[in-house]
This record gives structure tokens, C-alpha cells and sequence, in this order.
């Protein structure tokens, strides 16, 4: 799986791949602030 596209690929191709990277960019800080917390309470 590659995150950047190739300069070939077509722009509906490009877009498709920002808007997967922005909803995995989303999903990461979600788990990070979920360790944050964890974290903090010692993982009880």
C-alpha cells in the first residue's frame, strides 16, 4: 500500500487517496488521545 500516488495517477485518483490519508491522519489521533488517557489512569 503505497501513500503516495503515482505522478501518473488521475486527479479523482489523487483526491481518493488525500481524503483515505485525512481519515487515517483522524484515526491515529483518536488512538493517540485514547493512549493519552490510558496513560494518565495508569491503564486501570
Amino acid at each position: 500500500m503505497s501513500s503516495d500516488p503515482s505522478p501518473n495517477a488521475s486527479p479523482k485518483a489523487r483526491v481518493v487517496e488525500q481524503a483515505r490519508l485525512a481519515r487515517f491522519f483522524e484515526a491515529i489521533n483518536k488512538h493517540r488521545k485514547a493512549l493519552d488517557l490510558a496513560i494518565e489512569q495508569g491503564f486501570e
